[in-house]
């Protein structure tokens, strides 16, 4: 784990295991806080991992990419119906052709974000 993204989700990850540690101190209620507690997305780390992984298929940003039909996150974001919930099921179950990235909850909601963003673009 190296480089910021490395160090991003070793910090995450400590985070996260100091609040179970003390979750399980204080009770139970708390522990069902902890894992239905949305994390903070950063729509600026979202577009940066969308122009890292994603824009070799997808159009990010107004960089046109020849693709096989991947749909632009602009489309993808203007979908009618699609929500933060469907955008998170995509991109934890992707399907082919799209590659199983593996991405860390973290990265799903800042990708999330940043799409969002573009609804209103």
């Amino acid at each position: 784990m190296t480089g910021p993204n490395g160090r991003r989700r070793f910090f995450d990850w400590f985070a996260a295991a100091v609040r179970l540690r003390s979750a399980l101190a204080g009770g139970a209620s708390i522990i069902v806080m902890l894992w239905v507690s949305p994390l903070q997305a950063d729509a600026a780390i979202g577009e940066s991992l969308a122009r890292q992984w994603c824009s070799s298929c997808h159009e990010v940003g107004h960089r046109p990419v020849a693709n096989d039909g991947a749909p632009a996150f602009k489309a993808v974001a203007r979908q009618p119906g699609m929500t933060r919930e469907r955008l998170r099921h995509w991109l934890v179950d992707p399907h082919p052709p799209m590659p199983n990235l593996d991405l860390a909850r973290q990265d799903i909601e800042d990708l999330i974000d940043y799409i969002e963003t573009l609804k209103r673009k």
